[in-house]
């Protein structure tokens, strides 16, 4: 027990000095955050990010598109949003610390992989290479979570419900779906839309339609499990803030706070209700106030082991992806 406690000892200082060492330069370095992206993603995400990062006094600097104001004046320099990214783009000394991707991509649009290469230790940018690929597009969580089908871990307590991607696991659904023989509903979602939209609940009549009609639309279709919860008339997804700092070994970070959205009924297709949005902490104070302590603890566990299973599914996979994108032509690594 004595030699566990002490190689745990050093290894804890080995960690703390890696730390200390990677972070050489931080304290120097201008507290300055790039929110860059697409246009559309960063005016509807620009104000959360801003409030966030202001409130830990970092100066936040975006494209003049969304604000004319978009400048800042740090220490009698102006720091021009384009000047910047130009550097960044092309592998140049910039003093930044984090760069926002806002971006429905891996982030090819905001940082060339090369120049992730010319990163200073203590510079982060928010992107996952190969996330998109993995748990970010319908179908590829679809089949992320497919695989994991087969991960006896998982066998028996699946993270997602069942899954498949159309058209071309068409078949094995139908033969799915013919198997349970039960009045079951399955939803199909679109690949193409995002946002809630494109959400069709299906019965089993419909699914037989399918088979007739020669379904070639790119879909994911999926169980639909009842007895959801409801706030009113209304179903609520949750999203929370998790960060990853690294993939290998896996180190994730999940934040107490959130939202959580209120959908509209099955008839309008489960669409967001814009304008009903609560924080995740009202959404467990309805709960708690509701159903009873328990109910809300349970509810946090079972968010957290999903973002937790989830990640651990997707593990091999981002490992990868990071490899593929760093790796020489001569099969050796960056």
């Amino acid at each position: 027990m004595n030699k566990v406690k002490t190689r745990t000892g050093q290894l804890l200082r080995k960690l703390r000095e890696l730390e200390y060492s990677r972070l050489a330069g931080y304290s120097r370095a201008a507290k300055v955050v790039l929110l860059h992206g697409s246009l559309s993603v960063v005016e509807q995400e620009m104000a959360v990010y801003k409030e966030a990062f202001t409130k830990q006094h970092f100066d936040v600097v975006y494209p003049s598109e969304v604000d004319e104001k978009s400048d800042k004046e740090i220490d009698g320099d102006l720091l021009n949003f384009t000047n910047i990214m130009d550097s960044v783009w092309n592998g140049r000394e910039t003093d930044w610390v984090v760069l926002m991707c806002l971006s429905p991509t891996d982030g090819e649009h905001c940082l060339k992989p090369s120049v992730y290469l010319n990163l200073k230790p203590y510079q982060k940018v928010s992107r996952i290479p190969g996330l998109r690929n993995i748990l970010w597009k319908k179908d590829a969580l679809c089949s992320t979570m497919f695989r994991a089908r087969h991960m006896h871990a998982f066998h028996q307590s699946p993270v997602s419900p069942l899954c498949w991607i159309l058209p071309s696991q068409l078949d094995q659904f139908i033969a799915s779906a013919q198997a349970l023989n039960s009045p079951q509903h399955w939803v199909m979602k679109s690949v193409s839309s995002g946002r809630g939209q494109g959400i069709k609940l299906l019965k089993y009549d419909d699914i037989l339609t399918l088979q007739e009609s020669s379904f070639n639309t790119r879909a994911v279709i999926q169980e639909y499990i009842p007895n959801q919860l409801h706030v009113g008339k209304n179903l609520i997804t949750v999203m929370v803030y998790v960060l990853v700092t690294s993939t290998s070994p896996l180190r994730v970070y999940l934040h107490e706070e959130g939202r959580a959205f209120f959908r509209q009924p099955q008839k309008d297709g489960f669409s967001k209700v814009l304008e009903h949005v609560w924080h995740v902490a009202q959404f467990r104070q309805y709960l708690r106030r509701t159903y009873g302590v328990l109910t809300e603890q349970k509810a946090s566990q079972s968010i957290e082991q999903a973002v937790v299973s989830t990640l651990l599914i997707a593990e091999p996979l981002l490992r990868n992806a990071f490899r593929q994108l760093f790796q020489l032509e001569d099969g050796g690594y960056y």
